[in-house]
């Protein structure tokens, strides 16, 4: 589909979903005024048939309660039909907003960059207006951190091209279950503590310690309260023996209130996100995948006796019933009557002794999918764009027409380039010419390539190779560092990695810029030599032309390119077209000129 056939298709699925937002929410006024009717009515009646009888109030009153409860499960069911609406509206009207551009929506993972990595800070990998903004489709603190560590760490990335790529292929084509997977997922996202404080409890040892005594005290107990209390309603005893139960069990979980509100510390406030998760592994069960990277996840989490997504549900409901304590009214009642906090913790124990040990997998699990479904939805929105092949041998990269997958469409400027291993290719141009942008777009789609993404390009072969980058070098007053110190520390990182054999395509821009003019020519003379003779690979982007020398008498090693520009007077244009040779026009004088910088 072209670029306005999707944008429809995103704004037909925003209208459809906005309006069956607004048909579930008239759903829910209606059913609240409905339910304090009942509410009003039921009491109403309750207090006259109990003036009558109290069997006759009894009976009202659970017809009553019953009435109130279903209403109330309609009530929560329409209101989480209405949210998941609202979410699936929001979605769609974000991807149509991202297809021109505006990633804004979407978190960039700014604290991922680090200025000592390989790449990340030179080629927008994260932050505003980064790859990791246009990627990134996550909805839990797992997605997140999986997609970020594939995009900072490539080649580390689990299963081959062949099969990841095929599961992005998968994944593109399931619009209305990808979209389904985020909206269940944005239900209630954990903040890291959260998840640290829940993992606390999961590798928590159980004290085994009398657990036979306890459990059978906490079926005797609760039988005895219901007992006294149906007998005092009864008229067949007297209501201090109700009383002395219930206050006898109220004394049993004060004495272990501190353990309890420890617990519950860690769980509270999750079942939201457990029952998301919970939804997200169903999800997953329901859906009969083909590729081999999906077929081998779900059969790890569905063809054992634990199933994954019900024993989450099942955690999810138990956190749920364990917060009812936070009311204080029915605290009080459910702990009289039913021991309610001991209840709750002897199900959370037996929970955790069946899947504490399966639990970080599925998490795992969840956060591998959404990493997947983040570049589906890439591959979806962009399917002009090739799926690369890996090569062997001395090929390192062969594009034809590539661009940068940030820019639109309309404006960017694709190039063909091919490089093989021990060549370094010396980029020279005057300001502006596209140098710095063609180097982030090589760096941008060799990281798009090893993930299994699609990349910006007709064509594309490419040796999965270690990236390092030099190109926003910055000083630090805090570490005393100057910039051209920082710039040598960069440059000494990349010929330590050589020495050590790794196997690395480098990008540089403009090297040794702290420096004058021509003790960089110099300097970059012998780094670029020193490198050569190491068997380096790379590109080197600079206005320096002198460098150009190197591209003769060098057996092919070195090689120069270039970007030019057309000068018409006191007028520049820019073309952004990669060609052979070096640049032989500058423009720094005219573009002060027509600044009204200088005369």
């Amino acid at each position: 589909m072209s670029k306005n056939e999707i944008a429809e298709l995103y704004r037909s699925r925003y209208v459809y979903y906005s309006e069956m937002e607004a048909n579930a929410r008239e759903k829910v006024t209606l059913i609240s005024f409905l339910r304090m009717g009942v509410f009003l009515l039921g009491l109403f009646l309750s207090i006259y048939a109990f003036s009558k009888a109290a069997w006759m109030g009894a009976i009202a009153l659970a017809a009553s309660v019953t009435a109130f409860l279903f209403l109330l499960k309609h009530f929560n069911r329409l209101s989480a039909d209405a949210g998941f609406y609202s979410r699936m509206a929001g979605i769609n009207k974000a991807e149509k907003e991202a297809l021109y551009g505006n990633f804004t929506p979407f978190d960039g993972a700014e604290g991922e960059s680090d200025a000592a990595h390989d790449f990340s800070a030179d080629t927008d990998i994260f932050g505003n207006d980064s790859l990791f903004g246009m990627l990134n489709r996550t909805s839990t603190i797992y997605g997140r951190n999986r997609l970020a560590q594939w995009l900072k760490y490539p080649l580390a990335a689990e299963g081959s091209l062949s099969e990841r790529q095929e599961a992005v292929k998968e994944l593109s084509g399931m619009l209305e279950w990808r979209q389904e997977f985020i909206a269940t997922g944005q239900v209630n996202s954990l903040e890291a503590q959260d998840i640290d404080d829940f993992r606390q409890w999961l590798e928590e040892e159980g004290n085994a310690t009398g657990r036979k005594l306890k459990n059978t005290a906490l079926v005797i107990l609760p039988f005895l309260s219901i007992l006294s209390l149906c007998l005092v309603l009864a008229g067949l005893a007297a209501w201090q023996l109700f009383a002395t139960s219930f206050l006898f069990n109220l004394l049993l979980v004060g004495a272990g209130l501190k353990k309890t509100n420890r617990i519950h510390r860690r769980v509270t406030g999750k079942n939201e996100f457990l029952s998301s998760a919970g939804k997200l592994l169903i999800l997953t069960g329901r859906e009969d995948f083909s590729s081999g990277v999906f077929r081998q996840m779900k059969h790890d989490l569905f063809s054992g006796d634990i199933q994954a997504g019900r024993m989450m549900k099942r955690l999810s409901a138990i956190t749920d019933l364990f917060d009812s304590r936070l009311n204080m009214f029915a605290g009080f009642l459910l702990n009289g009557l039913l021991l309610w906090d001991y209840q709750c913790l002897r199900a959370l124990e037996k929970w955790k002794s069946e899947a504490s040990g399966h639990f970080p997998v599925w998490l795992q699990f969840i956060g591998t999918t959404e990493a997947y479904i983040s570049l589906a939805n890439f591959a979806f929105n962009n399917g002009e764009f090739a799926y690369p092949e890996a090569v062997n041998g001395r090929l390192v990269l062969k594009a034809v027409s590539m661009g940068h997958p940030m820019i639109g469409e309309e404006t960017r400027v694709c190039n063909d380039i091919e490089i093989a291993e021990n060549e370094i290719i010396v980029i020279t141009g005057a300001n502006m010419s596209g140098k710095s942008t063609f180097l982030r777009t090589l760096a941008i789609n060799m990281v798009l390539a090893c993930t299994g993404a699609p990349v910006c390009a007709r064509t594309m072969q490419f040796r999965k190779m270690r990236l390092f980058t030099s190109m926003r070098t910055s000083d630090s007053l805090s570490h005393g560092e100057s910039y051209f110190y920082a710039e040598l520390k960069r440059l000494r990182r990349l010929k330590d990695l050589l020495d050590g054999k790794e196997d690395v395509f480098f990008l540089l821009d403009e090297i040794l810029k702290g420096t004058n003019s021509a003790d960089k020519s110099t300097g970059s003379k012998l780094f670029i030599a020193r490198i050569a003779g190491m068997g380096a690979t790379g590109i080197i982007a600079t206005h320096d032309v002198s460098l150009g020398e190197m591209g003769t008498n060098n057996g092919g090693i070195i090689t120069n390119k270039c970007f030019e520009i057309e000068i018409c007077g006191e007028k520049i244009s820019f073309d952004y077209k990669l060609r052979n040779g070096v640049t032989s026009r500058m423009n720094a004088a005219l573009l002060m000129k027509e600044m009204g910088i200088v005369d």
